[in-house]
């Protein structure tokens, strides 16, 4: 028997399972870009990465490439704002 499960407890559902996860991992994203060198490290990345001019007329490869640059600044902060949220949550 699983030494963490309590008798009659279903074991965590696949979804569960994966939101521990992300939560779990957003915790890294936290500390390290909310410390004074990740803050500063994330700017940079935002100076390189997150332009605002994604959009190139006549070139999908060229705008489909921006934004994938851009998505991974999107994904740092989604990470950073869940584990924000997540300790607000808990107190």
């Amino acid at each position: 028997m699983d030494k963490d499960k309590q008798p009659g407890q279903k074991p965590p559902s696949k979804k569960q399972i994966a939101v521990d996860h992300v939560v779990r991992k957003s915790g890294y994203f936290y500390r390290i870009f909310t410390s004074p060198d990740g803050k500063k490290v994330l700017e940079w990345l935002e100076e390189e990465f997150d332009s605002d001019e994604i959009f190139a007329a006549g070139e999908p490869d060229t705008t489909s490439y921006n934004l994938g640059k851009r998505d991974v600044i999107v994904y740092i902060r989604q990470m950073i704002r869940l584990k924000e949220n997540a300790r607000q949550l808990e107190g």
